[in-house]
C-alpha cells in the first residue's frame, strides 16, 4: 500500500503524513485560534515510531536528544510571549522526523511564509496570527524546493 501511495503521489509516506498533520494544524488554528495538544501528540507518537522504524533505539536517542535541545529553546521563546505553546510543541515535534538542514530549511520557509499570513490578518483586521497556516506552508515550499 505505501508503495503504491508512494508512486502515486511522487513523495514519501512520511512527508503526506506531516502535510496531513500541519494541514490539522492549520485548520484548528485558523478555526480556533490554537493548536490542541491532541494533534501534538499525535505528531509526537508517530515520530517516535518512525524513529524506531527507521533508525532504532540509537536512532531514537539522537532525536529525542535534539527534541529536548528544541524545547528548551521554544521554552525560551515562551517566556517571551512571541508564540504560542501549540506552536512551539508543533515546532518541536517536527524535528523528530529531519534531520538539523531540512528542519531549519522548513523553518525558515516557515517564518518567511508567516509574514504572508500576518499581512492577510493585517487586512482581515485580526490580531493573532494563525502560525499553523505559516507551518503548512512553509512545508509545502520546502518539498517544492528539495
Amino acid at each position: 500500500m505505501a508503495c503504491i501511495l508512494q508512486a502515486k503521489w511522487g513523495g514519501s509516506v512520511k512527508e503526506l503524513f506531516i502535510l496531513l498533520l500541519l494541514f490539522t494544524a492549520m485548520a484548528e488554528d485558523i478555526r480556533l485560534r490554537r493548536i490542541s495538544n491532541e494533534t501534538v501528540l499525535v505528531g509526537f507518537v508517530t515520530g517516535i515510531l518512525y524513529l524506531v522504524a527507521q533508525s532504532g533505539l540509537s536512532g531514537l536517542f539522537l532525536r529525542s536528544a535534539r527534541l529536548a535541545v528544541v524545547l528548551l529553546g521554544a521554552f525560551l521563546i515562551y517566556q517571551c510571549s512571541v508564540f504560542g505553546a501549540g506552536d512551539l510543541k508543533l515546532i518541536s515535534v517536527m524535528s523528530l522526523y529531519f534531520d538539523w538542514g531540512v528542519y531549519f530549511e522548513w523553518l525558515g520557509y516557515s517564518m518567511l511564509f508567516s509574514g504572508v499570513v500576518a499581512l492577510f490578518c493585517l487586512v482581515a483586521g485580526e490580531r493573532k496570527v494563525p502560525l499553523g497556516a505559516a507551518f503548512f506552508g512553509g512545508m509545502i515550499i520546502t518539498l517544492i524546493l528539495r
